[in-house]
């Protein structure tokens, strides 16, 4: 969520001269892999191999961070090496997908009765992350220049991920799936998984979410500085100088969709624990298809130089895309059978494989779009897939509505069996018992 800070400042800086399109696949990357690994991430956890997935991800994200440091000279105009920011930040990625499924994995373990509560609160942390770090490094790269400036939010970012790993240990009473060989595929792939029609139309709602919900964040400090609704460095000369009528920086409207973003995360996981089970996936589909109509009508429609009507977008965007990004772990928490509760951190990672590629080629898709129709059309992008993943969302509620009818259809069925059952036994001893007193009689 925080990449958008680093995108413009790498198209106004460090990558002056490269597209929009490869810039973005630098983010792109990074979000590919904190997907691609949920799975074995997951089933490490099933596994309670927490302790060493903390320290991986507190390794490589200061690792990666402090690399960034070193790719780009004094941080000038066109002084950026694409290849060597590019690598640097996939090394940070890795260390992010350590802690992708982690926290929600773990406090599922330890309150199992308020999981979509927890799940909810947890995932609060990563808007606040994503107010600060945006804030962070626009102002420490600006006072103490990008080396300096990216060192200092490596130690920023590595201190707290440090922090999740002292924290996260796994509840000493959870079953524990032990790991079998690890070239076995069955090891990370659990193919029950994909034989539940809920499950299966759930991981097709989150391939399209990371398709087209990430552009817009990406891209909200460009298209407002490109809009005039709010000030920012000069994109096309390259000199930094400023640029826009409005005085409200252009990178805060990014800091406002994530700050809002806190909102929708907590709100939607109390609300999915507090009423009906199905509310996770309810819920997730409701937001989707409120954050669509968001994106396909407000965001082309907001008026040049209107600013506030661009920060009430942010807010509102923001507050329907956290709970966007924060259910998928409570609606695989929904879907799982209670005879496999113990494979849900395997579930979840692999329902996020399934939304890797999307997450990979959205943002370029996106700035394919923008260079060629402009930044209105990175709004009806990210609408349609959201308005996609709603209609899946709801295919996948009706299922389970059909799945539950049908199981207390057979339920009592196989209650009215027994009693047929009983009944025949009682009528047969009582016939057996009347043969018995007339053969006494005789």
């Amino acid at each position: 969520m925080a990449f958008g800070a680093f995108l413009g400042f790498y198209d106004v800086y460090l990558l002056h001269n490269t597209s929009k399109q490869m810039i973005s696949l630098i983010g792109g990357t990074q979000a590919f892999f904190v997907l691609a690994l949920a799975p074995i991430m997951g089933r490490l956890l099933d596994a309670h191999y927490q302790y060493y997935i903390g320290f991986s991800g507190f390794f490589l994200i200061s690792v990666g961070y402090i690399g960034l440091s070193f790719t780009s000279g004094q941080g000038l105009a066109n002084q950026g090496t694409y290849w060597a920011i590019w690598l640097t930040t996939a090394v940070a990625g890795l260390g992010q997908a350590c802690f992708f499924v982690y926290s929600s994995q773990n406090v599922a373990q330890w309150f199992p009765n308020k999981k979509f509560t927890v799940i909810g609160i947890t995932s609060g942390g990563a808007a606040i992350g994503g107010l600060v770090y945006p804030i962070a490094f626009k102002n420490l790269v600006a006072n103490y220049g990008f080396p300096s400036g990216v060192r200092i939010f490596a130690s920023i970012a590595g201190s707290t991920s440090f922090l999740a790993f002292i924290f996260g240990s796994p509840h000493p009473h959870t079953a524990r799936r032990p790991l079998g060989p690890i070239f076995n595929p069955a090891t990370w792939i659990d193919v029950h998984a994909f034989r539940t029609a809920a499950y299966n139309w759930y991981a097709a709602s989150l391939f399209f979410i990371f398709l087209g919900f990430y552009v817009l964040p990406f891209y909200v400090t460009l298209w407002a500085a490109n809009k005039d609704l709010g000030t920012d460095e000069d994109t096309e000369s390259g000199t930094g100088e400023l640029r826009g009528s409005s005085g409200f920086r252009s990178f805060w409207f990014l800091s406002i969709m994530n700050a809002c973003g806190f909102i929708g995360r907590m709100g939607s996981g109390y609300i999915a624990g507090r009423w009906s089970s199905l509310h996770p996936i309810l819920v997730h589909a409701a937001s989707c298809f409120a954050a669509a109509i968001t994106a396909l009508l407000w965001w082309p429609l907001i008026p040049h130089a209107s600013t506030g009507s661009a920060i009430a977008f942010c807010a509102v965007f923001g507050m329907l895309g956290g709970a966007i990004v924060g259910l998928p772990p409570s609606g695989v928490a929904r879907i799982i059978p209670k005879g496999r509760a113990t494979c849900l951190g395997q579930w979840t990672g692999m329902a996020f494989l399934i939304a890797a590629p999307p997450g990979l080629v959205g943002p370029t898709i996106g700035g394919f779009l923008e260079k060629r129709f402009g930044e209105n059309s990175i709004g009806l992008f990210g609408g349609a897939g959201l308005l996609a993943a709603a209609g899946c969302q709801v295919v996948t509620w009706w299922v389970m509505v059909e799945d539950e009818v049908g199981g207390e259809d057979e339920g009592e069925a196989r209650r009215e069996e027994v009693e047929v059952d009983d009944a025949s036994v009682e009528e047969e001893g009582a016939e057996k018992g009347d043969q018995r007193r007339d053969s006494g009689r005789g």
